[in-house]
């Protein structure tokens, strides 16, 4: 069977599904109008008329469109394979509307996630271009974590995924394995030790927070492993406002008290005698390890959304540890200092000002000794400007 012919009996199996006919044919109008832009027209929809249409429709259509095109593509790459003309305006059509429904949020119903599972499942077995894999996989795992913001894992829907992840994992081919390494789909499918975390158990206090995670209630482990790489994300010198409302999100969904106890517990064994679990006498101070420090601080900046005194004593044992000198190296991790120091300067005059005033007795670092004696200065003029108002 040639190609065209192939095309037009997917079409018609398509529409004979419960699509909208006037979706289908938005579609359509869209190659017509991609042979004209190119691949520019992405960037550029709202020029064209039919671009204005689909940037307009409303939740439920935008839904129903998108699994069109997933459907339309997954069908394509397991009929064509290696022939399927991967940039003709046809897959054009389709990458504009995964592209642009990508980034809104549909809240699938259990059908339409399975649909989109298995449309995702079905690139496993061809060769795709990276744009094509990575638009699909994305849009499975991103509309199955739609549909659990608002609806629990059912048996049926639990099944399909486990079934979905076996595959995967018997599969030999990298680029395919990589197609669902999303955190959701492996937890989900009831696999959690397969899922990589962004610690290593080489020091004491990551080895114990990785336990601490794993050894709660399997319903909130999704959102630890979430908080984890959230707090693995924080480049930044201060966390963003849209950070901190993530944090705050999964700190609700976890428990704060349970977030609070492993913070309490565990930060404080960053100390220099906890530093290696290869180094059971020696307490040199060692730099802390750098693949653990970007969530040392975020788990810092979490602290901040808790406070409480409990809290504020595990920032200063931490700001203390972190700015001890290394020998030929500097401190163990200013970037895990400074975040101690501004989450304690952020917290209650009383709380915040005396432990910050411990953290300077034995710096000799002037830089950080200048960072912290300008967010004691802050806290100052902040008490100051409150009691004025009084």
């Amino acid at each position: 069977m040639t190609i065209n012919k192939l095309l037009a009996s997917q079409q018609q199996r398509l529409e004979s599904d419960t699509y909208s006919p006037e979706l289908v044919q938005l579609v359509r109008n869209l190659e017509g109008e991609i042979k004209e832009a190119g691949e520019t027209f992405t960037k550029s929809m709202s020029k064209y008329a039919n671009g204005k249409i689909l940037l307009k429709l409303n939740s439920e259509d935008s839904l129903e469109i998108l699994l069109y095109c997933m459907d339309r593509r997954a069908y394509m790459l397991n009929i064509l394979q290696d022939d399927y003309p991967f940039r003709t305006p046809r897959t054009l059509a389709e990458s504009a509307v995964i592209s642009l429904m990508s980034g809104r949020k549909l809240f699938p119903s259990r059908a339409q996630v399975t649909r989109a599972l298995e449309s995702a499942e079905s690139v496993l077995y061809v060769e795709l271009d990276s744009f094509a894999k990575n638009n699909t996989r994305y849009l499975g795992s991103l509309l199955l974590t739609q549909y659990l913001e608002r609806n629990s894992l059912d048996e049926l829907l639990s099944r399909t995924i486990e079934r979905i992840a076996d595959k995967i994992v018997e599969s030999s081919d990298n680029e395919r394995r990589g197609l669902y390494e999303s955190t959701e789909f492996r937890l989900l499918a009831g696999k959690p030790n397969d899922v990589k975390l962004p610690l290593n158990d080489k020091e004491e206090w990551s080895a114990e927070a990785l336990a601490f995670a794993q050894a709660q209630n399997p319903k909130h482990y999704s959102a630890w492993l979430q908080l984890f790489r959230l707090c693995d994300s924080g480049w930044h010198s201060k966390p963003k406002i849209s950070w901190l409302k993530n944090a705050k999100k999964l700190i609700i969904e976890i428990g704060s008290e349970n977030v609070e106890k492993m913070i309490t517990g565990v930060l404080p064994k960053v100390s220099p005698d906890h530093s290696t679990r290869l180094r059971a006498v020696d307490a040199v101070p060692v730099p802390i390890d750098r693949q653990n420090e970007s969530v040392l601080k975020g788990l810092i900046w979490c602290s901040g959304i808790i406070g409480g005194e409990a809290v504020a004593n595990t920032l200063l044992i931490v700001g203390m540890e972190s700015y001890k000198k290394v020998p030929n190296h500097g401190p163990r991790s200013g970037r895990v200092g400074n975040a101690a120091v501004l989450v304690l300067s952020e917290m209650p005059y009383d709380l915040g000002y005396c432990r910050l005033e411990k953290i300077k007795e034995n710096l000799k670092n002037k830089t950080v000794l200048a960072y912290v004696e300008r967010q004691q200065a802050a806290m100052r003029e902040k008490a100051s400007t409150a009691e004025s108002s009084q």
